[in-house]
């Protein structure tokens, strides 16, 4: 939490989060201006993406394939944005 907090990125994607407690483990991610999705299929732990709303927007649905979760954006102001 205070790694994150602390290095206040546009993106955050980590691996190996566990769905049982998902919600309990990430749910500070709001509080500091976070959006996420996550990828929970069969097996243990899977992947999942934030993106600070502010600054970040979903230029189209989260895809997954296996243990992959691929995330596009728009970043920048609303009337600036640029996919990335």
């Amino acid at each position: 939490r205070q790694l994150i907090a602390a290095a206040n990125a546009d993106v955050v994607c980590l691996q190996e989060v566990a769905p049982e407690s998902f919600a309990d483990d990430f749910a500070f991610m709001a509080e500091l201006g976070y959006d996420g999705v996550e990828l929970f299929r069969k097996g243990r732990f899977r992947p999942a993406t934030f993106w600070k709303s502010a600054r970040c927007r979903l230029a189209a649905p989260a895809a997954h394939k296996d243990r992959v979760l691929l995330t596009s954006f728009w970043v920048g102001d609303s009337g600036t944005a640029q996919a990335k």
